[in-house]
């Protein structure tokens, strides 16, 4: 094994080409995205269950207040399939509303069945 890191301890990779990933080590052996740790600093400190956190620009390393963003995870999987995430803060958020629109329309004809 190699020396133990300590808590607070940050790592960057990209995982893939275009993303990078920041992780923040919380405890031991337990390594938490940074957009995460950085949401859960400003109130309301809520439970993020079903939820991911996003950055509006899709800048990794931007962790201002107005940038990190939670949305359903059920949001998120339909903002990827239909890529609309974007490096513009403002383009993004049409793309959370699509979404959402889209996800209401669904609902709504379910019930109609």
């Amino acid at each position: 094994g190699g020396i133990e890191k300590p808590i607070g301890y940050e790592v960057i990779w990209k995982d893939r080409p275009g993303r990078t990933r920041i992780k923040v080590k919380v405890a031991q052996k337990k390594f938490v995205d940074k957009r995460v740790v950085e949401y859960l600093k400003y109130p309301p400190n809520e439970d993020l269950k079903g939820y991911v956190i996003i950055h509006l620009d899709n800048n990794p390393f931007n962790f201002d207040k107005e940038n990190l963003v939670k949305i359903p995870k059920q949001i998120h999987m339909f903002m990827l399939h239909h890529k609309l995430y974007f490096d513009n803060a403002e383009l993004t958020k049409s793309g959370i509303m699509l979404a959402e629109l889209k996800s209401q329309l669904n609902k709504t004809k379910k019930k109609i069945k």
